[in-house]
Formats: structure tokens, C-alpha cells, sequence
């Protein structure tokens, strides 16, 4: 992996660079074994897509799982990390990326990205769901409150983004956070 600038594009066609550099905790990332590479990532993807570069012999000898169509390298990090691939740091800049109002995970309409949502909850259910129950009960129990919050948008609000829809759905997050704290005392 390697390191990313981004350009955000503001409201007033200004460009705002940023370099994304990874901390301290994300290059200890690629200090580790497969397995535990593995069981990372499992919880959690720090991994800028944009930024891998993968051997062509690998990529043709477990190719990406396109049933995942908006977020195919995840899955892909988390299978060949399992399948004994180390993952590792390129300390270049490789990639400049342009973020405005036109992409694919910007909209004003939608309170959610509902094709990047199902494909991340399929992936959660198949992929990580048990492995994160077994290793992380915490981030369990956050990650089944946050696609239950989505599939309330999704059904009872419509998935609109409008005012009352975004205080609906605050209103929801408290109360589930403030449950789950009764619980954990």
C-alpha cells in the first residue's frame, strides 16, 4: 500500500489538498503476520484502495470476488491475508484522488449509499460477522446497532436525507448507545 493525496473539492470549486499519511498504528499494521494481518482487517480496513499494487499472478490466481461490486478490495485484503499473503508499505506517493459533490458516496438526496450499504452488510454477514463476535464483542455489538440503524433508514425513512429523517435517526443512535451502556453496567 502506499500513500494517498486527496483533493476535496469544496463548494466554491476551491481545491483543498490533503496528504493521507498513515499513523503510527496503521503502519504497525504491515509490521504483522498474515494471520494477524488477517484478524485486522477483519475488524477494521485502514487500507486506502487506490493505493495497492497486487502481482498480476495473484490477482490471477484468486481474483477479486465480484459479488462484492462497490468494495471488491476489501473482501480481496481479507482473503489473501487468510490465505497467507502479507500485506506491505510503499512509503511513495502514488495517487492523487479527487473527492466533490459527483462521486459515487456524495449524496445530498439519500441518507445512505444503499449499493455500497447491502454490499458492505453482505460482507459483514459472510465474512466478518462471527470472527468479530469471537474477538471484539464491543465492535459486535456497534456493527450489528450500525447496519440496524441502516436498515431502519432504509424501510421506515425511506433512506430520505431530510432534517427530520437526520434527527430521527440521532435520536435512534443515542438511545441505542445509551442502551447498550445499561447493558455493559
Amino acid at each position: 500500500m502506499s500513500l494517498v493525496e486527496v483533493k476535496f473539492l469544496s463548494k466554491m470549486k476551491k481545491v483543498i489538498n490533503r496528504n493521507i499519511i498513515p499513523n503510527d498504528n496503521q503502519l504497525d499494521f504491515y509490521l504483522m503476520s498474515s494471520e494477524e494481518q488477517a484478524l485486522s482487517l477483519v475488524q477494521y480496513n485502514n487500507i486506502p484502495a487506490a493505493t495497492s499494487f497486487i502481482k498480476r499472478e495473484l490477482l490471477v490466481k484468486f481474483p477479486f470476488d465480484e459479488s462484492y461490486k462497490y468494495m471488491e478490495d476489501y473482501p480481496y485484503w481479507v482473503k489473501i491475508t487468510r490465505l497467507g499473503y502479507k500485506l506491505y508499505f510503499m512509503d511513495n506517493l502514488t495517487v492523487y484522488y479527487r473527492k466533490g459533490a459527483e462521486s459515487l458516496t456524495t449524496s445530498k438526496k439519500t441518507l445512505y449509499n444503499t449499493a455500497f450499504m447491502e454490499c458492505s452488510k453482505l460482507f459483514y454477514l459472510k465474512e466478518r460477522r462471527k470472527e468479530i463476535f469471537l474477538h471484539n464483542y464491543s465492535l459486535f455489538i456497534d456493527r450489528e446497532i450500525y447496519y440496524h440503524i441502516y436498515d431502519f433508514a432504509r424501510l421506515f425513512l425511506n433512506n430520505r436525507n431530510t432534517r427530520l429523517n437526520i434527527l430521527i435517526l440521532r435520536i435512534v443512535k443515542l438511545i441505542a448507545k445509551l442502551k447498550i451502556k445499561n447493558i455493559q453496567l
